[in-house]
């Protein structure tokens, strides 16, 4: 006893000697770093004389702390209109809470990680005493918008989604408050990070996160701040999430607001019935009764306790009948894919950890075990696992079991798992590092589930308070204690003295373990194993300061149309295509200096300028190679093609940043290439890029300002002359000018916004009809986009019900080129529409890739033969059989014929004697409006 009181005293002595004999140096100069920020939003909630407070003020000092002592804060207020003008002039350095977009990226550099989330919400003076439950309450109200305040869009999507009317009034004034009280509106568009005691929240309209941002140029503060977040990411966990907490309030985050209607449809169920497994503690287990406890269980009764809602737990095992799995609503934690489950959002994460032999720590592993719940296997290996044999087993004890007889090398299970069977570890000689990978608690829900039901129980598991399942996690991950430890403690004063020397060393060797993992996830791709962006543009910057201009080239790599990959095979098979890529393109891009995983399916590559670029275009241009790596996860049916950008640096000391936005610019203006070729970035591109930037900055608000107008080209009988239909074709009204779609068009197509354009569209055209009742059938445009969703057929049918017209008023054009893609969605969701009475024709009928035979394949009613093809065609003897061909074999498989851009009398007498049904094009009309679309069909039923 006497011995080990002197080891642990002369412990304590050496760690007090080393914690107080640092020396102190001489104080040094100091930089003024100045924050500019707006009075009660976000950064400073309170200022006065002798003091300041905020969570940005906080989150700033912090980061400095760890930076260094050169430097001082200085916090300037400012107008928000006058902020980034002061910024690009220097009066100010910093400058935020910000929402990221691209066009600020250009002019502005971002901190590479968020400083939290903004709440958006509409709120009401607390002394109303509105009940937002009931959102009928809206309806009709009078609600005030800052002016240029860039969440508006929120607003009007909100009350869509409710079919609400409000009258949206503007102000200037700071003071929301003062605003609300002395012009006795209803509701106000404000953030949570916004200090307002005097309002209350109504309805949570979305979440954005936020940034602080400094000038283009300054590179070098921009580095600083982002190291100092680093830091603090290492080294005080959940440091932001406990900052946000004292300063606003945390439960607006997550809070989404359910309604009465919502509960009421909850609770329509006498009861619900949950399938759970019999897992290991702390997950899910039975207790010495019998009884389900655990994290998942716990998880699960916050759950249907805020829903309010009665349940019955019932375990479910390997002689669990068909039958009874029928009548469950859901289950907890069920990872077997082959039950067709939609999981709703996570509840919970658990972070996991891998054991390995301490003294094989550096050594590739051979075997991994892992158990059945954590659903890992072969396919999804995180990195840090490069083994090449996965073993699953039912539960932690036996997969220990394993390790410890030699037949697996190393194993993956939960950190609380570990606390837990730490004992039953034969070697103490083993080392735990933690992976990029979580376990998400989740609820499981049958594929033909209630949409409706899955989205509501979604909004209740936003508003479970998430700090009492930590505390879950900390009873259920820890051992019995002893009732008298106070006591023998007392009694056995050293066991303290031991305790805290234990303590100093775990913090020591968990830093280490931190730190480990924080560099693997910082600079290298968990999917690929190849250097993340972050190390790629660390590395870069070493080799360009060093190198000489004109050197060296930024390629970029990406694969076109990937969401549909996703779509159509899944997410799992799209994360294989993208190892794969990586794989290949490094063993035949090995001249590369640097080579990473860039986000997504997007690669980058730093190359010298020398000819052996040609290889990376020829390995994708020629990609048989590729294909049947492919084949076994998409079949034979699909080809992936890519699109390649190159910037030349012509300057290395340029931001590394803006050398990459220029390769993707070049990669996708390249996209409408046929082939692989390296499409390189040139002066005329960025004209086009900052064309680009203007269209998607203005976009959403185009939609909310209702500046996207439609007009309408009738369809004519050939025969009778007699408008027989129209289209509606849609036209951008930006200030004085009429933007023509071919210059929005794809570039929505790209960014995913043609959705949003097509039900406006849709519900536009659905309202001119509901209007003019005795208007024919009106085609609209859907893209493939679109029309590959599961929920496009429920979109369409409810916006076209929402109108209550005739189904067979609506026509829907598809491009020829997305049913060639032989998407099996696409022709789903085409025969669905059918059967519910809506005609289906394909558009640009010439310009695919198609074979006349496979028409037969196609469940439309209508051909509509491109303006192009009939150009290309009609000028020969040779072209006009083709387009008699396509005729007769259209009028075989009874479709109607459209013919597009028809323009002179004598195309039309072509077109009729070959038996085409409709014409459309200059020569009968252009599109108009829809007033003179009605005076024209008036004209022709005449």
């Amino acid at each position: 006893m006497k011995i080990k009181f002197k080891i642990v005293f002369i412990l304590m002595i050496v760690i007090t000697f080393v914690v107080t004999s640092f020396p102190v140096y001489a104080t040094q100069e100091t930089t003024t770093i100045k924050v500019g920020y707006t009075l009660n939003y976000g950064t400073v909630i309170s200022s006065t004389v002798n003091t300041q407070k905020g969570y940005g003020y906080d989150y700033l000092t912090k980061i400095f702390d760890y930076v260094g002592d050169e430097y001082e804060l200085e916090f300037i207020c400012c107008e928000w209109s006058d902020a980034m003008d002061m910024l690009t002039t220097g009066e100010i350095d910093i400058l935020g809470p910000i929402t990221k977009t691209d066009v600020g990226m250009e002019s502005y550099l971002y901190t590479a990680s968020d400083f939290g989330d903004n709440v958006i919400l509409l709120s009401t003076l607390t002394s109303n005493e509105y009940q937002y439950a009931n959102y009928d309450d809206i309806n009709d109200s009078v609600i005030a918008v800052q002016n240029n305040n860039p969440n508006e869009y929120l607003l009007y999507e909100f009350l869509d989604e409710y079919d609400l009317e409000a009258n949206i009034v503007y102000f200037d004034d700071n003071d929301y408050e003062k605003v609300m009280q002395e012009n006795d509106y209803d509701f106000c568009l404000c953030s949570s990070l916004q200090t307002m005691d005097s309002l209350s929240p109504v309805a949570k309209l979305g979440t954005t996160s936020f940034y602080y941002v400094t000038d283009i140029n300054n590179t070098e503060l921009m580095d600083l701040i982002d190291d100092g977040m680093t830091e603090i990411e290492q080294k005080e966990y959940l440091f932001q999430e406990k900052l946000y907490l004292e300063y606003y309030d945390y439960s607006l985050l997550s809070a989404n607001y359910v309604t009465n209607e919502e509960y009421a449809l909850l609770q329509e169920k006498e009861m619900y019935y949950i399938g759970v497994e019999n897992f290991d503690s702390p997950i899910c287990y039975k207790d010495e009764n019998g009884d389900f406890q655990g994290i998942s269980i716990d998880g699960l009764s916050l759950i249907m306790d805020q829903a309010d809602v009665p349940y019955t737990i019932v375990e479910i095992t390997q002689e669990t009948s068909s039958e009874e799995y029928d009548n469950l609503d859901f289950y907890l934690l069920a990872n077997d894919e082959s039950l067709g489950m939609i999981a709703s959002d996570t509840y919970y994460s658990l972070s996991m950890v891998l054991i390995e032999p301490f003294s094989n720590e550096n050594a590739e592993f051979n075997t991994i075990g892992t158990v059945d719940y954590l659903g890992i296997d072969e396919t999804n290996l995180p990195y840090e696992c490069v083994g090449e044999t996965v073993l699953t087993f039912t539960n932690v004890t036996d997969m220990i079991d394993s390790y410890n007889d030699g037949e697996i090398d190393s194993f993956i299970l939960t950190s609380a798992s570990l606390n837990l069977f730490r004992n039953e570890i034969a070697s103490l000689d083993f080392i735990s590092t933690t992976i990029y990978k979580k376990l998400d608690l989740v609820l499981m829900f049958p594929e033909d589930y209630s949409d409706d039901l899955i989205d509501i129980f979604n909004k209740v598991i936003g508003q479970i308070d998430t700090t009492q399942l930590d505390t879950s996690l900390l009873f259920h991950s820890t051992e019995e204690s002893n009732d008298t430890l106070l006591d023998y403690l007392e009694d056995n004063p050293w066991v303290a003295n031991i305790a805290i020397v234990s303590i100093l060393l775990f913090i020591a060797l968990s830093e280490y373990g931190r730190r480990k993992t924080l560099k693997k996830v910082l600079e290298y791709d968990e999917l690929t194993g190849l250097y993340s962006k972050h190390k790629f543009i660390k590395e870069a910057k070493k080799i360009l300061a060093k190198g000489e201009n004109n050197l060296y080239t930024i390629v970029t790599i990406d694969i076109d149309n990937f969401k549909y990959i996703n779509e159509l095979y899944g997410y799992e098979t799209g994360s294989k295509v993208i190892q794969i890529l990586g794989k290949c393109i490094k063993e035949d891009a090995g001249h590369a200096l640097l080579f990473a995983r860039h986000e997504a399916d997007k690669f980058i590559l730093l190359l010298r300028n020398d000819d052996e670029n040609h290889e990376l275009s020829f390995t994708l241009k020629n990609n048989d190679k590729l294909m049947k790596m492919f084949h076994p996860y998409i079949g034979d049916t699909y080809t992936i093609t890519f699109s390649i950008g190159a910037y030349l640096i012509e300057n290395t000391e340029d931001n590394l940043d803006f050398m990459i936005d220029c390769a993707n610019i070049a990669r996708n203006l390249g996209k409408e290439a046929v082939d692989a070729t390296i499409h390189v970035f040139s002066k005329e591109m960025d004209v086009h890029r900052i064309k680009i930037n203007e269209i998607v900055a203005s976009m959403k608000q185009a939609i909310v300002n209702e500046e996207f107008i439609l007009q309408y080209q009738p369809k004519v009988d050939m025969n009778s002359r007699v408008i027989v239909g129209g289209e509606a074709l849609v036209r951008w009204k930006k200030g004085g000018d009429l933007i023509p779609p071919n210059d929005f068009i794809s570039i929505f197509e790209k960014n995913g916004f043609i959705e949003t354009l097509d039900y406006y569209v849709l519900s536009k055209t659905c309202e001119f009809i509901k209007s003019n009742p005795f208007v024919p059938k009106i085609s609209v445009n859907i893209s493939a986009v679109t029309i590959i969703k599961k929920q496009a057929v429920k979109n369409i049918m409810d916006t076209i019900d929402n109108y209550a017209i005739p189904y067979y008023k609506i026509d829907i054009e598809i491009t020829e080129t997305a049913f060639m893609e032989n998407m099996k969605e696409i022709f789903d969701n085409v025969q669905q529409l059918r059967d519910k009475g809506i005609s289906i024709s394909i558009d640009d009928f010439g310009v695919g890739t198609s074979s006349l035979s496979r028409l037969k394949d196609m469940s439309v009613d209508t051909l509509k033969i491109d303006r192009e093809f009939i150009i290309d065609c009609i000028e020969n003897d040779r072209g006009k059989k083709i387009i008699n061909s396509v005729i007769l074999l259209a009028k075989s498989l009874d479709l109607e014929v459209v013919a597009e851009g028809v323009e002179t009398k004598s195309q039309e007498e072509f077109l009729a004697s070959l038996g085409c049904d409709i014409g459309q094009g200059y020569y009968y009309s252009r599109p108009v409006d829809g007033e003179e679309f009605i005076k024209q069909l008036e004209k022709t039923a005449e």
